[in-house]
């Protein structure tokens, strides 16, 4: 499978900043390729390119990550679960540690039209190294009409344990989400987001495209 994420930030939009200016990402624009495939029944191998444009027209490549992925058998537990490990290198002026990785475990259930995920996500920081950060995620959506599922998604990073940010200092984003299950060998989802917090930023558009490859 190959999956392309889109993410905008509009709000970024006229700084003018260049990534020869010594500042951080401003998140104009992100584009990130996904490519996934399957090693055994329930494991997969993944990668993510990561790339930026910014402001004043430049486009950066970020980074890349490997990922592996493995799932729990089917029916063992009364849901569905998976675990995500990801490490990879990012460019410094993106605002990420030099090296950095996850652990994602995945909990997800059905129930009729509707269904859910959650994602208690765990963020090293390798290199320089410091204390991991408690990310937790989920989602929830409910198919309404044409094979097309009305939901919301959340992120968050609350800070490095053990003693995690104050609130207003805590990364929060609700995103409202819309996902078409049409076709089998596509997935297709569009978003908007809207910060909770001050330190979340501005608001968020994104969109994901996934094709299941023969």
């Amino acid at each position: 499978m190959i999956e392309g994420h889109l993410i905008a930030h509009p709000g970024a939009a006229g700084s003018g900043l260049s990534p020869s200016s010594g500042a951080l990402d401003p998140s104009l624009f992100h584009a990130t390729l996904e490519p996934q495939v399957g090693l055994w029944k329930q494991v997969e191998l993944g990668a993510y390119l990561e790339s930026s444009l910014w402001p004043n027209g430049s486009y950066l490549f970020e980074g890349a990550k490997l990922r592996l992925k493995g799932r729990i058998a089917p029916g063992a537990w009364p849901f569905e679960a998976a675990l995500n490990i990801e490490v990879g290198r990012s460019d410094p002026r993106s605002g990420e540690p030099p090296w950095a990785g996850e652990i994602r475990p995945i909990l997800f259930k059905e129930f009729g039209r509707c269904r859910a995920i959650l994602n208690p996500i765990i963020g090293l920081a390798l290199s320089p190294f410091a204390a991991p950060s408690f990310e937790p995620a989920a989602k929830a959506n409910c198919v309404v009409a044409w094979d097309s599922a009305l939901g919301l998604e959340y992120y968050s990073d609350l800070g490095l344990f053990p003693s995690l940010e104050p609130l207003a200092a805590q990364q929060h984003l609700l995103v409202y989400t819309l996902d078409v299950y049409r076709w089998p060998k596509v997935e297709l989802n569009f978003g908007l987001g809207q910060p909770l917090t001050r330190a979340s930023g501005g608001w968020v558009l994104n969109s994901n495209l996934g094709l299941e490859l023969p």
